[in-house]
């Protein structure tokens, strides 16, 4: 009996410790970064807290005095990436989110699925957009998220809200990227949501591609390359 009551005396003071470095972590953190926590846990090295934000993974010792900036690997799990692996749900679950927001070009013949950052002032974005009857009959689904490169605000926000707000917003994609007027249009377009998520991937110009493993490509490559890079090679 004294046995279990000494362990739960042990256990409850190992969590107060741990709450207090959380608590002391957060306080720090949040003076400096400007954005979420959206949780302070364990990491896989000892000592080392990580604090999961939708900017990354960032780490600090229990103490507080130390922030740490990188990636944790481990050479005894064939040299696995801790911090992206942490982050993996993170993302998807960002795009899962979205999911009802995006505009879908749906392969009929459907083998992967690309969501695609895009800006309809990009004319970038716009050479891609004239690859997706070559993505689609590649067996690759599309689908648009939106990240006006000016921000959630002025002309460029505008002209993006405008295609998301459209009726048939297809056809209002087809004609702001043939740089044709596109009716003005408001509505609840969740274009704020959409950006914010572009910062879980970094987005630093689009179109940025996420493949359905989450991986990253940035630019509009020609449908082939593309298909190569997520695993549709011939």
């Amino acid at each position: 009996m004294k046995r279990l009551l000494a362990t739960a005396v042990l256990s409850a003071s190992l969590l107060s410790a741990s709450a207090v470095a959380n608590t002391i972590i957060e306080d720090k953190f949040s003076k400096l970064f400007p954005f979420e926590i959206m949780a302070i846990e364990d990491s896989p090295v000892s000592g080392v807290k990580q604090i999961v934000t939708p900017k990354g993974i960032y780490y600090a010792t229990e103490d507080g005095e130390h922030f740490i900036q990188g990636q944790i690997y481990d050479f005894g799990e064939g040299f696995k990436n801790h911090t992206s692996e942490r982050f993996k749900p993170i993302k998807a679950n960002a795009l899962e989110v979205l999911a009802d927001e995006m505009v879908v070009y749906k392969a009929a013949n459907e083998k992967r699925v690309i969501s695609v950052f895009t800006d309809v002032t990009c004319g970038y974005c716009g050479r891609l957009h004239q690859s997706i009857p070559e993505l689609n009959e590649l067996g690759i689904t599309v689908r648009y998220i939106a990240y006006p490169r000016s921000g959630t605000s002025g002309s460029g926000y505008a002209v993006n809200r405008d295609v998301w707000c459209a009726d048939d917003k297809k056809a209002a994609f087809d004609s702001a990227f043939a740089r044709q007027p596109v009716p003005t249009a408001v509505c609840d377009n969740k274009i704020d949501k959409m950006y914010k998520a572009g910062d879980m991937f970094n987005v630093q110009g689009t179109p940025l591609i996420v493949a359905d493993n989450l991986v990253s490509i940035p630019g509009a490559l020609p449908p082939k390359q593309i298909a190569e890079k997520i695993g549709l090679a011939e």
